[in-house]
């Protein structure tokens, strides 16, 4: 079973080829597989609400992968930043 960014992908290779065996070929996985995502689309499997609710799990997931992997470096920066010696006022 195909991840909803597999899937994606696929229907964009094949968009971008016009071909079964040549988007098949682009994203790594059989032609019939190609073939079977593009029927599913054209039968209305995948419309719009169905990819805005996919991509917006996709943008959510990306924010917390992006939002853990910059965490440690403003830990980082913000050590940097801090003094190295306190100053008496």
């Amino acid at each position: 079973m195909k991840t909803d960014l597999d899937i994606m992908e696929i229907l964009a290779a094949y968009d971008l080829t016009g071909s079964y065996h040549k988007a098949a070929e682009l994203v790594g996985c059989d032609h019939h597989t190609v073939r079977r995502y593009v029927a599913l689309r054209r039968a209305g499997a995948y419309t719009t609400a169905v990819w805005a609710s996919i991509l917006g799990n996709v943008l959510v997931a990306e924010y917390f992968i992006v939002q853990r992997m910059l965490a440690p470096l403003a830990r980082r920066q913000q050590r940097r930043d801090a003094p190295l010696v306190s100053t008496p006022v």
